[in-house]
């Protein structure tokens, strides 16, 4: 049966723009949650428009995140300030049921095997507890490396160590137990149900840490014992880094308060100090200076930092005074108590452009890089279908898209994504393969595209996305989606590299768009694409 409506487009091609499966979109047409906009009368096809594929898209999303279908009808027809509430409740009820149901196996764990536990230290709940949450400031959550969010645990003669780190800021405290402990021990304990403890630490006067094999016990007297899951992955050589660092050329010690108050006032995301004889001069990022008395011994030097890597490393320090061991523009800072030595913060700096007023930075080497196989498999596969074999690379990224998951690192996803819809030369399936990296970009962040490269923002991302959508929509016939994109990657172009890439692609978009003004649907030569298959 022919489509009624040039305009409109069947069930299986609307299924592939939005990411949804035909049958999905028949069953959320019966539930009234996303219409057809034409049924013909006699073959009972369904028809949709590219209007649609945002409330499409919306309630994929809001499928994906688990949420019911009544509420997902509540969300899609509510006002922002609503939908926002509902969705935060939402997230807060699966968070909730998450916590109580990992809890619930980490007990069941625990007792399997009747394991008896291996003691490692009493010490006090209350001190325990700051220690953790001191040290948990310098972790982060991030997808498929979860190494990161965890607190490394050590357990020596001398003393019990714990260790986080988000490969920008590293913290380390050490707490000394009642007894030494009767064997060494090293383990990653998972950071959120850390976390989740703390409370019950507090108010315990005292606590005993087993090792079990899998996760360490917290035995509390008159409580219930709580079982904390150990990381499998292999954590940071953080020792060898600590190693390694040169010698210290500046020592500053600075009130702690004051020191703060002057970070708190500071706008912008980026503060650069100075250090000479006179004192600590903090600059913000338009210039204006603010003087502040410390002690300073050493050479003078002027040093950048992102406020979210400074900020908590110096509000976490004990003590009134804080000091900061420097070794120069572009080494790590040891932050530390300058009368206690138990809690010491490694912090990396950022390297600012010299350029009058202008703070904007890049993050510096990473000091502990983290292998990521996933991009790696990626590349492999690129490179080989870029060599001649698409197909060959098809079959693999798809095979890594499946083993990735719709829910996956979103830097995976839209790597994987944008790569995919190039080797594809039907532009309903390459404009599938579009938008999902469109999706998985808009769950990116810098922190995490930096993790892989440090000189990547995810504002860069968008203009070859854009662009991508906007060609495989012209390609379709559907030019108002076509202009809207093509819109959208001229107002990204700012964030494009001034490089031989960046002059490409602005070349690429102004080719797009003046095959959407002629109407032009046909292929351009210097699209990415197949050579062959």
């Amino acid at each position: 049966m022919p489509n009624p409506d040039p305009n409109l487009m069947p069930i299986g091609v609307f299924a592939r723009r939005c990411g949804l499966t035909p049958s999905a979109l028949r069953f959320y047409a019966d539930s009234g949650l996303l219409r057809p906009a034409e049924v013909d009368p006699v073959s009972g096809y369904r028809y949709y428009g590219a209007d649609q594929l945002p409330h499409a898209a919306g309630l994929r999303r809001l499928r994906e995140i688990a949420m019911p279908l009544t509420t997902v009808e509540e969300v899609l027809a509510a006002e922002p300030e609503t939908a926002w509430r509902l969705i935060d409740e939402h997230v807060a009820k699966v968070v909730e049921d998450a916590e109580a149901t990992r809890r619930k196996a980490a007990l069941i764990k625990s007792s399997l095997g009747d394991t008896p536990g291996l003691p490692l230290a009493t010490l006090k709940g209350p001190v325990l507890a700051d220690a953790i949450e001191q040290v948990l400031t310098a972790t982060v959550r991030e997808p498929g490396l979860p190494v990161l969010g965890g607190l490394h645990l050590e357990a020596t003669a001398e003393a019990i160590t714990l260790t986080a780190t988000d490969r920008y800021r590293l913290s380390t405290r050490t707490v000394a137990p009642a007894e030494p402990p009767p064997t060494a021990w090293a383990a990653t304990v998972d950071g959120d149900e850390l976390r989740s403890a703390t409370t019950a630490l507090r108010r315990s006067p005292r606590v005993r840490l087993d090792a079990t094999p899998h996760g360490i016990r917290l035995r509390l007297p008159g409580r219930e014992d709580l079982h904390c899951r150990l990381l499998p992955e292999e954590f940071p050589d953080h020792r060898s880094m600590l190693a390694s660092l040169p010698e210290v050329t500046t020592r500053v010690t600075i009130a702690k308060d004051v020191f703060l108050r002057a970070l708190e006032e500071l706008p912008g995301e980026h503060v650069t100090l100075r250090m000479s004889g006179q004192g600590v001069r903090v600059l913000a990022p338009d210039g204006s200076p603010l003087d502040l008395t410390a002690a300073v011994d050493g050479s003078d030097l002027r040093i950048s930092f992102e406020l979210t890597t400074l900020y908590p490393a110096v509000s976490t320090a004990i003590g009134p005074d804080v000091m900061l061991d420097l070794r120069g523009p572009d080494q790590p800072v040891t932050i530390r108590s300058a009368d206690r030595g138990d809690l010491t913060t490694v912090a990396m700096p950022v390297k600012p452009d010299h350029s009058a007023g202008d703070q904007k930075t890049r993050r510096d080497e990473d000091p502990m890089p983290a292998p990521d196989p996933t991009m790696d498999a990626i590349g492999a596969a690129v490179t080989e279908g870029r060599t001649g074999d698409p197909a060959s690379a098809r079959r693999e990224l798809l095979e890594i898209w499946s083993a990735t998951g719709p829910t996956g690192d979103p830097l995976h996803r839209c790597t994987l994504a944008h790569y995919l819809a190039d080797l594809y030369d039907d532009p309903a399936q390459a404009l599938a393969w579009d938008i999902r990296a469109l999706d998985a970009a808009d769950a990116l962040t810098d922190q995490r595209v930096q993790h892989h490269h440090a000189t990547l923002h995810v504002a860069g991302f968008y203009p070859s996305l854009h662009l991508n959508l906007a060609d495989n929509y012209r390609r379709l016939g559907s030019f108002t989606a076509a202009t809207a994109h093509i819109d959208a990657a001229r107002a990204h172009t700012p964030h494009l590299p001034q490089d031989a890439y960046g002059a490409v692609l602005c070349t690429a978009i102004d080719e797009v768009a003046e095959a959407i003004t002629r109407r032009n649907t046909g292929k351009r030569a210097s699209s990415p694409g197949p050579s062959t298959g």
